[in-house]
């Protein structure tokens, strides 16, 4: 009895096991009654730890080669200007020395 009572609470739907004196049936109307909320409530919380877990990886990880393509335009643009700034106030320093 023992068995077919753990058969039927870890393989529901497999065959014709039903438990079958009162107690069982009890028991097992209790753990449907409060193991499928508790379920339900694993079942969401793994989808928030999973959704999570695929916003961090995908911003950090898969996101890396877009970042550092970014930073490294953003440095050459830097460069640029400072050498533009340098060359502007190279002539303008000639021009004032020309005067």
């Amino acid at each position: 009895m023992e068995s077919s009572s753990f058969l039927a609470h870890s393989l529901p739907g497999f065959g014709n096991i039903a438990p079958k004196t009162p107690w069982g049936q009890v028991v097992t109307m209790l753990y449907a009654i409060f193991g499928m909320p508790l379920f339900l409530m694993w079942a969401s919380q793994m989808g928030t730890l999973l959704a999570q877990t695929f916003t961090f990886l995908y911003g950090n990880v898969c996101c890396l080669v877009c970042n550092r393509r970014k930073a490294r335009r953003a440095a050459l643009d830097r460069q640029r200007r400072q050498e533009q700034q340098m060359m502007q106030q190279q002539l303008l320093f000639q021009t004032q020395e020309a005067k």
